[in-house]
């Protein structure tokens, strides 16, 4: 609107006024429309000199518009443009820093949002609806379906059998072709899940490994890497800052505490189909072996005195007020769980600094490897917690 260009003389006839005064183009164009108007000292002030349904108003620092021509409407809101609104089907409405489009012209409709632009929505059968900062996508194209989340690009879902569930920051990839899964968790990589019967399942900073492939299962918990779990009765629990190591081939029992996933324990009762292969034997086949069968480490597989009583040594020193002891060798020994938790994106956990703080002993010295409940224990329940053999 050329406000800098030089005024113009004007003849504003109406109601007494018949004055010639300087005016600038815009009110010479909204003399010619059939308004008669007066522009007061302050600038960009302008007045109604009542026609019907013409109105003018001016707000703030934005610019009069036209409002009210027929059934077209406009008015001015904070520093947007104002654009037409409500001429016969058609619809603009500006929301935010967000340009404006048409709205409702015969079945499409489009809506704005923040600051993503604006596609066509309801067009046929096709949607398309803008979420956060994603571009907007077909949605609906048949049977093909399109769902943006968060800052993830979206990609094809349900075209046929397959799907595709993008969340959090993790890549898109295809779910449910044939019987092949997939599904994102936390920063890790998404892998196949249940292609036949062999399943992954990611958790945490952890990587992602087969879990039942056949019997041989895998789980990966707080910084250490996953191992094999299960693989006849055999079992791996990584607990605290120490590595993985077997422990209680046959009927002795495994349990992760604290903020790291949970583990089947029972395995005469458990719920898990591998365990209940064998509910009442005694030693079985895997206990059976020779030790150098196990590790490559040459470790034995149930733990020696020594290696028991420096592990209640260690325990009751985490526990103990005096723990600033050997801070350092500890910080060298717990550096992964350090490292992984907090830097890898995975903000839906809640990690525990030392798990080893929430353990104690049963009672019975029988039960010597076993551990018991405490209110802090379990941050995660899955149904194979529940059996709990007292």
């Amino acid at each position: 609107m050329g406000g800098g260009s030089p005024p113009i003389r004007v003849h504003l006839r109406g109601r007494g006024l018949n004055r010639v005064r300087n005016h600038s183009p815009d009110l010479i164009r909204a003399h010619r429309q059939g308004l008669n108007l007066v522009r007061s000292r302050a600038p960009f002030h302008v007045h109604r000199r009542g026609r019907d349904l013409s109105a003018i108003h001016s707000q703030g620092p934005s610019r009069v518009r036209r409002r009210g021509r027929g059934l077209s409407a406009i008015h001015s809101q904070g520093p947007s443009r104002v654009r037409r609104r409500g001429r016969g089907l058609s619809r603009t409405h500006s929301q935010g820093p967000s340009r404006v489009r048409r709205r409702n012209r015969g079945l499409s409709r489009i809506l704005s949002q923040g600051p993503s632009r604006v596609r066509h929505r309801n067009r046929g059968l096709s949607r398309t609806h803008s979420q956060g900062l994603s571009r907007v996508r077909r949605r609906n194209r048949g049977l093909s379906r399109i769902l943006s989340q968060g800052p993830s690009r979206v990609r094809r879902r349900n075209r046929g059998l397959s799907r595709i569930l993008s969340q959090g920051p993790s890549r898109v990839r295809h779910r449910n072709r044939g019987l092949s899964r997939i599904l994102s968790q936390g920063p890790s990589r998404v892998r196949y899940r249940n292609r036949g019967l062999s399943r992954i399942l990611s958790q945490g900073p952890s990587r992602v490994r087969h879990r039942n492939r056949g019997l041989s299962r895998i789980l990966s918990q707080g910084p250490s890497r996953g191992r094999r779990r299960n693989r006849g009765l055999s079992r791996i629990l990584s607990q605290g800052p120490s590595r993985v190591r077997r422990r209680n081939r046959g009927l002795s029992r495994i349990h992760s505490q604290g903020p790291s996933r949970d583990q089947s324990r029972n395995p005469g009762q458990g719920p898990s189909r591998v365990q209940s292969r064998n509910p009442g034997q005694g030693p079985s086949r895997v206990q059976s072996r020779s030790p150098s069968q196990g590790r490559s480490h040459g470790q034995s597989h149930s733990p020696s005195q020594g290696q028991r009583q420096r592990r209640a040594r260690n325990r009751a020193r985490h526990l103990s007020p005096a723990r600033s002891r050997n801070r350092g060798q500890r910080r060298a020994r717990n550096r992964a769980r350090h490292l992984s938790p907090a830097r890898s994106r995975n903000r839906g956990q809640r990690r525990v600094r030392n798990p080893a703080r929430y353990l104690s002993l049963v009672p019975n010295p029988s039960q010597r490897n076993v551990y018991r409940w405490t209110p802090f224990t379990a941050l995660v329940q899955t149904p194979e917690m529940s059996v709990r053999p007292w």
